[in-house]
């Protein structure tokens, strides 16, 4: 499972969903992956021939544990959200 640890270092490692719906850490620092990926100067090369979507659809994976968030789900609504029309300012 990924996990994500606050940027200050005293609330403890939460999972994603937790991190998504929390904002912040109890301790006031933001969310990071406790681990990151290794990636290669050829897998960034090839990301850098993907679309917006493939992108997304490679890399979200890497930060989301598949017991939170299927490839599926990634593929389909996480996805769909990302390509709707933006409409409103903020």
């Amino acid at each position: 499972m990924v996990l994500y640890k606050s940027s200050r270092g005293i609330s403890p490692s939460v999972s994603f969903q937790q991190a998504l719906l929390s904002g912040y850490a109890p301790d006031g620092g933001l969310y990071l992956p406790e681990t990151l990926p290794s990636l290669g100067k050829e897998q960034l090369k090839a990301w850098a021939k993907l679309s917006y979507m493939e992108l997304l659809q490679t890399m979200l994976p890497l930060f989301v544990s598949p017991t939170e968030i299927t490839v599926e789900e990634i593929k389909g609504e996480c996805i769909s959200f990302a390509s709707a029309e933006q409409t409103t300012v903020l």
